[in-house]
């Protein structure tokens, strides 16, 4: 195991892990969002307002991932693609990289572990915070999203307590309406060159925590690290305020 007990434990700690995130497919006044009624035109079906899988609570983002599963094992080639698509573009916010998203789809047996273990293994961190999100939607109990808020996040709490922060972090979407997140890792990259922790030691990590009992299942431990990873960032900016822009 690549993480000791105590060091998952104190990383956690100085997490912020209990902060409030809209994770709802629907807009404040109930209606479907427009991500929503294009996966009900994917999925072929004339709407999803009514069932589970739009509310913003655990239980729904199980549903939604558990019927995405069934649909991705009945899929051709084309609706596979126009799922995983919407998984990185609609609901992941991730605009750029449909040509890539369609090799993916064309290519990955998602069935496969060891396929997949070769796939991660060949891109590394490369479109991590995109391909993750679809390991994710597809097999939530063994994946988890790997992406700029949880890697900064990471790697804050890890300075916070005193241990070199590890975790590459990816570029982040719309950085400009997240100053701390921003700001937090302008400033850790400046004094540390080197982040050799990819998706294979985040998954150890998240696997430690729930066998710690902190977390009690992988999605719900990275969904905690990702909502309040502004407010992390935060109590890491507040404790090394000299760290400036340059220093190594």
């Amino acid at each position: 195991m690549l993480w000791d007990h105590d060091k998952v434990k104190t990383i956690w700690e100085a997490l912020k892990t209990d902060v409030e995130y809209d994770w709802s497919l629907k807009t404040k006044k109930g209606k479907e969002k427009k991500s929503a009624i294009r996966l009900a035109n994917i999925l072929e079906i004339d709407s999803i307002c009514n069932s589970n899988m739009l509310e913003g609570d655990l239980s729904s983002a199980l549903e939604l991932r558990r019927t995405i599963r069934s649909r991705l094992l009945m899929s051709d080639a084309v609706s596979k693609f126009k799922i995983l698509n919407w998984i990185v573009s609609d609901w992941g916010g991730i605009r750029k990289g449909e040509a890539q998203v369609a090799v993916w789809a064309s290519e990955l047996d998602l069935m496969s572990n060891l396929e997949i273990s070769s796939f991660v293994a060949k891109l590394g961190t490369d479109r991590i915070s995109s391909w993750s999100k679809i390991l994710a939607f597809f097999d939530h109990e063994n994946h988890a999203i790997y992406d700029s808020r949880t890697s900064i996040a990471l790697n804050c709490a890890m300075m916070r307590r005193n241990i070199l922060p590890k975790f590459f972090m990816p570029m982040a979407q719309n950085s400009n309406r997240r100053p701390e997140l921003a700001q937090a890792k302008s400033m850790i990259k400046s004094r540390f060159g080197s982040f050799e922790f990819g998706y294979f030691e985040y998954l150890d990590y998240l696997k430690s925590v729930v066998s710690l009992g902190l977390a009690p299942s992988l999605i719900s431990a990275e969904r905690s690290i990702f909502a309040g990873a502004r407010e992390t960032a935060k109590c890491f900016l507040v404790e090394f305020p000299n760290i400036t822009i340059g220093r190594k």
